[in-house]
Formats: structure tokens, sequence, C-alpha cells
């Protein structure tokens, strides 16, 4: 599967260099499909996400921002991937369809986790039962909000009880953590997007 994913915690959508930011590493790379988390939008029109993608050949998908919180944005070749259910919560946005390369069934899930610890054991349950639920290999994406290991988080306090739960839903989701093109796992911190 000939796949190349941008995802994107850009913290505000509405600037122009994140726009420009966007559209230049999606040419750049050639993308299938950009995961975007935190637009802080509640609405966008098709004509933006068209700029951003820099082409006609586009499908996209939004969850809209809870006032400045929040805001997801899935953008993918519709060539590429033809999608036949999309499933839109607030935290997630989950497209299900075919690779047509390969013409495989699949899911992509774009996600932005809680920021507040004792939410995140919840939404791990939830995005794990839906995975669960779809008998279909899976490609997630997004800033869950819990780390994998010590080293991602630099400079804070490390909730230790997280990080296991964490890597307990990774193994049981039966998902691999790809390395990183791009950036670091702090890169969407400091505004540098990440590819995967």
């Amino acid at each position: 599967m000939d796949l190349s994913l941008i995802t994107w915690n850009v913290r505000g959508l509405r600037r122009k260099e994140k726009k420009k930011a966007i559209r230049d590493l999606s040419r750049r790379y050639k993308t299938k499909m950009i995961f975007v988390q935190e637009t802080k939008m509640e609405t966008i029109q098709r004509r933006e996400v068209k700029r951003l993608w820099g082409s006609d050949s586009f499908n996209y998908e939004f969850a809209a921002a809870n006032g400045s919180a929040g805001g997801l944005l899935c953008i993918w070749d519709d060539s590429v991937f033809t999608v036949s259910d999309t499933v839109v919560k607030d935290r997630f946005v989950a497209l299900i369809g075919v690779w047509q390369q390969s013409k495989v069934r699949c899911g992509f899930l774009n996600l932005y986790g809680p920021s507040v610890d004792n939410e995140k054991a919840s939404f791990l349950a939830e995005v794990l039962a839906f995975l669960k639920s779809w008998q279909i290999p899976w490609c997630v994406g997004g800033d869950f909000n819990v780390f994998l290991s010590s080293e991602e988080k630099i400079g804070f306090t490390l909730n230790k009880s997280l990080l296991n739960l964490f890597n307990q839903f990774v193994n049981e989701a039966g998902l691999i953590d790809l390395p990183l093109v791009g950036g670091n796992s702090h890169g969407a911190t400091i505004g540098i997007p990440l590819l995967t």
C-alpha cells in the first residue's frame, strides 16, 4: 500500500502560514491523506479545503470545534481511497472504505484525545471498542494526549498509570507505533507537522 499521510495538531487553522504549510507538505510528499487536529473552527467550506489540498481530486470530513477547542479535519484523495462509511464524533473522525491500489477494505481514524487525565481512560476505551467493532485493518493518527514511553514527555510529570494504560490500548488494538518523518513526537507542540 503506497500511503503518504500527514497528521498535524495545528492548534488553530485560521492562520495563512499554517494553511500554506499544509498545502506545501501535501505537494512535497504527494500526500494521499491529511489529518488535522485542533482546527478550532466550527465550520469549513469546501473551497477552503480545496485550497489546502491543492487539486480537485479530494473529499473531506470535518468535526466542528467546541468553541475554541478541538476540531478535526480529514482530507483524502478520493481516486485512491473510496469511502463507504464515515463516523464523526467529538474526538474522532473515522473513514471506512477501500484502498483502490490493493482493493483492501480498511479504516482511517483521526483523533484528538482529552487533555484532562481523568477523561483519558474512558476515551481510550471508547476508541478501542470502536476499532474492534469493525473487522478491518486500521491506520490511526492524531494526538492521543497520552505517551507510550517516559522519553516522550520531557519536562513534565509523567502519569505512569496512563502510560501503562496507553501501552495496553496499543497492544489490544493491534496498533504499531510508526517512526515519524519530518519531526519528533513533540513536533506538533512547537509547530512542526508530523508525517507517518
